[in-house]
């Protein structure tokens, strides 16, 4: 009986991670359908730990249901991408209180000692040795938020920032973009070892408005108006 748990537990794992997989490196495009007969035939396994999956990935919010007909790849809209937007920056704005208000001036020196360990240019590459400036993004601003040291924080940070990986997938990321969110990284992380809220806010709001405008304008919403 144990083992059949186990396996049952490991088949819903196996489900899970590899369509959260497809999905976030866009095997899975944003509003393709989710049919979770092709998907059991295409991993090897059942419908029922797909089926489970899927459900999961819903409440996460890679996957929405449309008019009830039926699961497909989150999509964007531009009400989707400011709101997300919306939510990042009062996560970053949390974060960064409390490391400076809180965390630095009461420990300064194991703090700081962390903080001096994150790179600002840390540089990924993908699987054809080109840059995963995404995942590299993502390094970045993980190794802040695991200052914050709430595992419900980073759980909520993580799914927002899922959400957002969908569509920044598929945005522009020239030279010229990556450049200046290293220079936003470099800046950012002066801020904070001078222990400056203000000047860290700035720096983050100017960072997030100018992603929000660009993502906005790769998607063809920058003269949309919404609500």
């Amino acid at each position: 009986m144990e083992n059949k748990i186990l396996k049952v537990e490991n088949l819903n794992e196996k489900a899970y991670d590899l369509i959260k997989r497809a999905i976030l490196h866009n095997e899975l495009l944003p509003g393709t359908r989710i049919v979770d007969s092709q998907l059991a035939d295409m991993l090897g396994i059942s419908r029922t730990p797909v089926r489970d999956a899927i459900q999961l990935l819903t409440k996460e919010g890679l996957i929405e249901i449309k008019d009830k007909k039926g699961y497909y790849v989150f999509s964007a809209s531009p009400k989707d991408i400011n709101e997300i937007f919306d939510i990042r920056l009062m996560l970053d704005k949390e974060v960064l209180h409390k490391i400076i208000t809180v965390l630095l001036p009461t420990d300064y020196e194991h703090y700081i000692t962390e903080i001096n360990k994150i790179d600002p240019g840390t540089v990924i590459k993908d699987k054809n040795n080109g840059i995963d400036f995404v995942k590299s993004d993502e390094l970045f601003h993980d190794s802040i938020i695991a200052l914050y040291g709430n595992s419900r924080f980073t759980t909520m940070y993580t799914d927002n920032r899922n959400q957002m990986k969908v569509f920044r997938q598929l945005t522009s990321n020239n030279d010229q973009r990556i450049e200046r969110v290293i220079e936003n990284h470099k800046s950012l992380l002066s801020a904070i070892k001078a222990m400056n809220f203000e000047q860290t806010v700035k720096i983050t709001v100017e960072h997030i408005e100018v992603c929000r405008k660009e993502t906005l304008e790769d998607f063809g919403y920058d003269n949309i108006d919404f609500i």
